[in-house]
C-alpha cells in the first residue's frame, strides 16, 4: 500500500513500521520504497502490510 506521511530522513529500505488505516489497526507493515520531498511537504512510501 502507499501511504503519505510526515517527512522521517531516518526511515530506510527494510524498516518495520506500524500501519493503521479503515481496514487496519496497529498492523506491522515493512517498507519497501519510499520518496522524501525535495521541498517541505510530505513524503510517499511503499509499505507491505498484511490485508
Amino acid at each position: 500500500m502507499e501511504v503519505t506521511m510526515v517527512p522521517h530522513p531516518g526511515l530506510q529500505v527494510g524498516d518495520t513500521v506500524t500501519v493503521t488505516s479503515g481496514r487496519l489497526s496497529g498492523a506491522l507493515g515493512t517498507v519497501e520504497a519510499f520518496r522524501l520531498p525535495y521541498t517541505p511537504g510530505e513524503m510517499t512510501a511503499t509499505v507491505r502490510a498484511p490485508l
